[in-house]
């Protein structure tokens, strides 16, 4: 049997209309991306037939490039309403790369690195961290951590709270909270860990997690949701 009438089979002995359409559109994606390289279809083939984590690791895959490209969204609207609110007051909005700590879950990542918003004007400058997500808390690095504690007066934490996957600018007006001073929270946390004494205590509004020997902190939405609102955050800007 050829391969075509193999994925004909395929697609007519399912009688739903919608999944047969979309079958049809996969096998033609495959087609059109392996048409010059047919070995390596026949090696996804077989390792989806004989590795049972290999749909799993591929669903992974797609699941974490979705996201990133979500954030990288929600980040440039977070920019552009800033860069709107702003730059008419004489302040400076732009991205800038932060290195490679990062939680792809949760941060802006662009070419291999976090990226953060910085305000500036005169000589006065905000580093703003955006994170978004669909829970009721956001995670932070050991690095972003002690940023957050080591400039305490000009690191703010911006937590961006999504009920779903589609945004625009409006949405993530609503659903921003910006933190100012999140180091404070943080303080005793990244003491007890650089001293090994610290407790794993999920109740608390800053929580330690380690997952895979990684240490992370778990900032819960008592505090973020008690933070400036976007508006409220860009008048008190105006004040400077």
């Amino acid at each position: 049997m050829s391969i075509s009438e193999l994925i004909l089979q395929v697609v007519y002995i399912n009688k739903d209309e919608n999944t047969r359409i979309e079958l049809e559109k996969a096998a033609s994606s495959l087609f059109s991306t392996y048409v010059e390289n047919p070995e390596q279809l026949i090696k996804i083939a077989n390792l989806a037939a004989t590795e049972p984590d290999f749909i799993d690791d591929i669903e992974e895959k797609i699941q974490t490039s979705m996201q990133i490209r979500r954030n990288q969204q929600i980040g440039t609207l977070v920019e552009i309403a800033l860069k709107n609110a702003l730059e008419k007051e004489g302040f400076r909005v732009e991205r800038t790369g932060t290195g490679s700590d990062y939680l792809m879950e949760y941060d802006i990542i662009e070419n291999g690195q976090e990226n953060i918003i910085e305000i500036s004007k005169e000589k006065k400058s905000f580093l703003v961290e955006v994170k978004s997500t669909q829970k009721n808390e956001v995670k932070m690095t050991i690095t972003q951590g002690k940023t957050a504690v080591n400039e305490l007066e000009s690191y703010v934490l911006c937590v961006v709270k999504l009920d779903d996957t589609n945004v625009d600018e409006g949405i993530v007006r609503n659903g921003a909270h910006f933190v100012k001073k999140i180091g404070e929270k943080l303080d005793n946390s990244i003491k007890k860990i650089e001293s090994l004494e610290w407790d794993i205590n999920k109740d608390d509004e800053v929580s330690v997690e380690i997952n895979k020997g990684q240490v992370r902190f778990v900032v819960k939405n008592s505090i973020w949701e008690r933070g400036e609102k976007f508006d409220d955050f860009v008048n008190n800007l105006k004040r400077w």
